[in-house]
């Protein structure tokens, strides 16, 4: 579990547990609920609204969280949390380790955000930090490097996943609710149902993503979804994650990459390949422009379209030798 880096002992205080530990998000509402008087009733209020609102399942279970995280430190109820409390925890997650610390700041910062919000709270006017938006490119695997992974993934189940992912530059929760009716072998699409921002879209079905599926389906039978846990059950997002680092590590793939990266080289690879941006904007299923534009940073395109200094076409044969 990603955000179990921040978890809360017995005690209600933050500390470093190791990432395979038994304690859950679960364990921390349940926790708040016992402990701080009328939390519980806030907690379900909260949790309905988000719900009637159409917030996404992860969003709602990432900020309930982080609403119950912070409120059993300090055995408060939201509205009672004072500044300095606020300030003391938020300096205390971004004084961890940079990744998560900063994700489980973030998150609790927007579940606070929302909480104020949805809860009608006039009374709560503790100033919360604005976010800074990071700058960063996103890490892309080469062609190469997407080949070695896929041709090292031994399981016919890992390659369809990896395969499938990549082909259609699918988002995790994308790919884990997959599910059989999905994939139109007849019209050679998958339908990506209710996406990031609940948008359908249709991407193409690679005809050797085809293949790896008939191998995958004979050997394995899946039902209702297209990866299983259990029968009837989508495969969880751990034992996604947990498959691809093994075979990341298997095909000697240095790069710090995540399975997100095999959608970003999705569609870097397409821009490389000549597909026009608006077109790849629609297969990601980004509602603006500016999101896809990115990627245009990160491609290397070819002759006509790859990036070049104009002084190197002043002096094509350099300015020492012009100047003699």
């Amino acid at each position: 579990m990603r955000d179990s880096f921040f978890l809360l002992n017995f005690s209600g205080d933050i500390t470093n547990v190791p990432l395979n530990t038994s304690i859950t998000m679960a364990n921390i509402v349940q926790r708040a609920c016992f402990s701080i008087p009328e939390f519980e009733q806030r907690y379900e209020k909260f949790s309905k609204e988000l719900q009637v609102r159409q917030y996404s399942p992860g969003s709602i279970s990432a900020y309930c969280h982080k609403l119950s995280a912070i409120c059993l430190h300090f055995r408060k109820l939201p509205e009672s949390l004072t500044e300095d409390d606020c300030r003391d925890y938020f300096s205390m997650l971004l004084s961890r380790s940079p990744s998560p610390g900063l994700s489980y700041f973030k998150h609790t910062v927007y579940g606070l955000r929302c909480y104020r919000k949805m809860m009608g709270l006039s009374s709560f006017t503790v100033p919360l930090p604005s976010i800074r938006k990071d700058k960063k490119l996103p890490i892309v695997l080469s062609q190469e490097e997407i080949r070695r992974l896929l041709s090292v993934t031994s399981s016919i189940r890992s390659k369809a996943i990896f395969s499938l992912i990549y082909s259609c530059g699918l988002r995790m929760s994308e790919l884990i609710n997959l599910r059989l009716y999905q994939i139109d072998n007849e019209r050679m699409q998958v339908f990506v149902y209710q996406g990031k921002g609940k948008k359908d879209r249709y991407v193409p079905l690679s005809s050797n993503v085809q293949i790896v599926l008939k191998r995958y389906l004979e050997a394995y039978d899946p039902c209702m979804y297209l990866f299983n846990d259990s029968p009837g059950k989508p495969v969880t997002e751990q034992e996604v994650r947990y498959l691809f680092r093994d075979a990341v590590r298997t095909a000697g793939i240095l790069k710090p990459c995540t399975l997100h990266t095999l959608r970003h080289s999705y569609a870097t690879h397409l821009l490389e390949m000549g597909e026009n941006i608006l077109r790849i904007r629609d297969l990601l299923g980004h509602a603006n422009i500016k999101t896809t534009m990115i990627y245009l940073h990160l491609a290397s395109l070819p002759e006509g379209g790859k990036a070049f200094s104009p002084l190197d076409r002043l002096f094509p044969t350099g300015i020492q030798k012009s100047a003699e």
